[in-house]
């Protein structure tokens, strides 16, 4: 290793792995070569054999760390630039006692990784139970199946924010007074940055209280919502307040944010709440919330009346899972 022939080491160090497979400081060293190599996937399995040959905490932890760091790698199925990429995310809201199932699926290549430029196919699902058509429909949410071609790009690799556009068409899955096919163009920027506790392994159940937060963003031009610009910001702040092996526990305060330029009243409001979350293993990006939210909607002088006055309140649970292959 220290004349920088890493795949001749590689063939020694494996060698000492088949005469002895409980060397737990070998494995580790094959795992860190394979990443040095680019081979992320097989230096997954290496750090798998030490962590379960680990023998105390501290070794396990500092293990653990590599093994969450190569877990993208691990479900990686295509070969690159391929990439494919899945977000499902079901809500209940107990103030409609509504659910809707939101589902974003792509297809697509890595132009260029640096600056994350991809080009995909997508769909986007969106569907509730409690949305009726007919002559005389009610809809909570938008629900429909939408086709595109798209193309996103982060500018700045040191700014979390994306910029899209996506071309397509969308159907109503829920008939409206309206034909059910219409043209999708959206176009806009987004960003996503967390914080705080990152993943850790604990044998027994502890109690680390760690600052943990994120904050989220969009900003959208939307042709189907009538030409629309929609804005969101949503900020949680909390703490990491248990663990145990890989899942964890936390409590956080949310705020978040809508607003339009059409002045739809539904689109302008804010909202404030505790929450919590829980996350059976954070190798895997699903993630359980329950909140409790206080909900103001903001006077824009709206062309639709809104029936449900100025403040809400609602017990939401939310699900969010995320994989990318």
């Amino acid at each position: 290793m220290e004349k920088k022939r890493p795949v001749e080491a590689l063939e020694h160090l494996v060698f000492i792995e088949e005469k002895d497979p409980t060397d737990v400081h070998n494995i580790k060293q094959i795992g860190y070569v394979l990443e040095s190599l680019g081979r992320q996937t097989e230096a997954y399995i290496e750090f798998e054999k030490a962590f379960e040959q680990a023998s105390t905490h501290e070794e396990k932890e500092k293990i653990y760390k590599s093994l969450a760091n190569l877990y993208t790698f691990r479900t990686k199925v295509l070969p690159s630039p391929f990439f494919a990429d899945l977000y499902y995310s079901p809500l209940y809201e107990n103030r409609f006692e509504n659910t809707i199932n939101t589902l974003n699926a792509r297809l697509g290549v890595v132009v260029e990784s640096t600056h994350e430029w991809e080009v995909y196919l997508g769909t986007r699902f969106n569907k509730d139970k409690k949305s009726i058509g007919g002559s005389a429909p009610a809809i909570y949410s938008d629900n429909a199946v939408i086709y595109a071609l798209g193309m996103s790009v982060k500018p700045v690799i040191e700014i979390p924010v994306k910029f899209y556009i996506e071309a397509g068409y969308g159907h109503d899955v829920t008939p409206r007074n309206r034909p059910p096919n219409q043209k999708d163009f959206r176009w806009g920027a987004n960003f996503f940055q967390n914080w705080g506790a990152t993943p850790v392994y604990s044998d027994g159940i502890s109690f680390p209280f760690k600052h943990v937060g994120d904050t989220q963003g969009d900003m959208s031009y939307y042709t189907r919502y009538n030409n629309n610009w929609i804005g969101t910001f949503r900020l949680r702040e909390g703490l990491r307040v248990m663990t145990y092996k890989s899942a964890s526990i936390d409590l956080y305060a949310k705020g978040q944010f809508l607003f339009d330029t059409n002045k739809e009243f539904y689109n302008n409001l804010y909202e404030l709440g505790p929450g919590i979350a829980l996350q059976p293993t954070n190798l895997v990006n699903f993630i359980i919330r329950a909140e409790r939210i206080w909900g103001r909607y903001i006077k824009v002088n709206s062309s639709s009346p809104n029936p449900y006055g100025k403040k809400y309140h609602a017990v939401s649970i939310l699900a969010e899972f995320y994989i990318r292959m």
